[in-house]
């Protein structure tokens, strides 16, 4: 079952406070890094029509015992949360400085669903059960934005 989801994380960028790096697991280096761990998911994008999202951030700092299991921990809620029809994304990333910190980024289409989110039963299970794996209150940034897909960045164009 962990390595169905291990296949669902692959190389590529973290941004983090401090350091920006890519790695996906042991042996592997990215810009800065040592091989020890920016994760993060695959899963495709479903860009909705023009309208807003909600962007969310949330820094998970998990205890030392559960941080190589975070990912397992949290798949049940991850999965469920993914199949909701107004969510855009909701990625997992490991920072590669802090072992124990994760970052979820999550989008939502504007309207009913970040309120139908916070009220299903996965999301009440989460929250009902995280707190027992965490070192401390998880901390979040969320903001709503035009649009319902990523736009390029302007500093670097690729051909």
């Amino acid at each position: 079952m962990l390595s169905s989801m291990v296949t669902r994380y692959r190389v590529g960028p973290f941004c983090f406070p401090g350091r920006v790096t890519s790695v996906s697991g042991a042996g592997a280096a990215g810009a800065g890094g040592s091989g020890a761990g920016a994760q993060h998911s695959t899963r495709s994008r479903r860009p909705g029509q023009d309208g807003a999202m909600m962007l969310i951030n949330v820094r998970f700092d998990v205890k030392p015992e559960f941080a190589d299991s975070w990912l397992e921990i949290t798949r049940d809620f991850t999965e469920a949360t993914r199949a909701e029809p107004g969510n855009l994304w909701f990625d997992w990333y490991r920072s590669s400085d802090a072992e124990t910190t994760f970052l979820l980024c999550e989008a939502f289409r504007d309207g009913d669903a970040p309120a139908e989110h916070v009220g299903s039963a996965h999301f009440r299970e989460f929250t009902g059960s995280a707190a027992q794996y965490l070192q401390r209150t998880p901390r979040i940034i969320n903001t709503t934005v035009d649009g319902e897909e990523w736009g390029t960045m302007g500093e670097i164009t690729v051909d």
